[in-house]
C-alpha cells in the first residue's frame, strides 16, 4: 500500500515548491515518489472501467483523461461516504449553516468530494511501497472550509474534526506566515477561486484566520502523537523533511 503524506498550508505557503524539492531529494536517495495528480492518474489507469477503456488507457493520459477522471468516480465517492459518514455530515452541516453563497458551497463541496475520491483511489489502487505527496488532503480541506468562510473553530471542534478523519499516515505543515503567503500570491497570475474577487483586506483577513486555524490543527496533531512534521516554509534546507518521509516509508515496510 502506498504511503500517503499530506501537505497542508495557506495558499502561497510553498506546498508545491516543497513537493518538487522532496521529489528531487528522494530520487537522489533511490526512493520513488509521486505527487497527487500523478498518483491519481496512475490509480485511474489501474481502475477497471471495462475492456474498451482498458485499451484506451494504453495511450497517453491526454487521450482518455477526459473520459475517466476523479470527478466520474461515483462508486469511490459513495464508498468513502459509507466508511466516513460522520465526516461527510459534519462538512455539509457546517457548509449549510455558514450562510455562504450557493456558488461557494458548490466549490467547497466539489473540493471535498475530490479529496474523498482521491483517498479511496489511493487506498485501493495506490502504488505499493511508494510515497504519495499530496498537496491537498483532509488537513488542507480544514482550511478550505473553515478558513475561507471564517468559521470560528474552538480547540474542541478541531479535535472533533480530527476524530472523524481517515487515518493520517504522515502530515507536513508548511507553516509560512500569512504576510509572506500574501506577498507570494501577489506575484502569481491568480488567487484561489474563493479569493479571486475579494478585496485585499478581505484576503488578508482570510489568510490570518487560516494561519491561526492551521497552527492550531498542527498543534492538535502533535498532541495526538500523529506523524506530523512542521516546515517553516522558507528554509532552503529540507533535509529534516526528507528524513521524515523516509522514516514513514521505512515504518510502512
Amino acid at each position: 500500500m502506498a504511503v500517503l503524506v499530506e501537505l497542508f498550508g495557506l495558499p502561497g505557503s510553498g506546498k508545491s515548491f516543497l513537493t518538487h524539492e522532496l521529489h528531487r531529494r528522494l530520487k537522489e536517495q533511490g526512493i520513488n515518489s509521486l505527487d497527487r495528480q500523478a498518483a491519481v492518474q496512475l490509480c485511474l489507469r489501474r481502475k477497471d472501467d471495462g475492456p474498451l477503456m482498458a485499451v484506451l488507457k494504453k495511450f497517453p493520459h491526454a487521450i482518455w483523461g477526459r473520459l475517466v477522471h476523479e470527478h466520474h468516480c461515483l462508486p469511490e465517492l459513495l464508498n468513502f461516504f459509507a466508511h466516513y459518514p460522520a465526516l461527510s455530515a459534519l462538512y455539509q452541516q457546517d457548509l449549510s449553516q455558514s450562510g455562504a453563497a450557493e456558488s461557494t458551497i458548490r466549490n467547497l463541496l466539489g473540493a471535498f468530494a475530490a479529496s474523498c475520491v482521491e483517498r479511496q483511489l489511493f487506498e485501493n489502487l495506490g502504488p505499493a511501497d511508494e510515497l504519495i505527496l499530496a498537496d491537498e488532503g483532509f488537513c488542507h480541506r480544514f482550511f478550505t472550509l473553515y478558513g475561507n468562510l471564517a468559521i470560528a473553530r474552538s480547540c474542541e471542534e478541531t479535535e472533533r474534526y480530527l476524530d472523524l478523519l481517515p487515518p493520517l499516515r504522515g502530515v507536513i505543515f508548511v507553516a509560512s506566515p500569512a504576510a509572506l503567503c500574501a506577498e507570494r500570491m501577489r506575484q502569481r497570475k491568480r488567487w484561489p477561486v474563493l479569493l479571486a474577487d475579494a478585496a485585499e483586506d478581505q484576503r488578508m483577513a482570510v489568510l490570518r484566520h487560516g494561519e491561526e486555524l492551521l497552527r492550531g490543527l498542527a498543534a492538535a496533531l502533535q498532541r495526538r502523537n500523529a506523524p506530523c512534521h512542521i516546515y517553516d516554509g522558507v528554509s532552503s534546507d529540507i533535509t529534516p523533511v526528507s528524513e521524515f518521509c523516509q522514516t514513514l516509508l521505512q515504518q510502512a515496510n
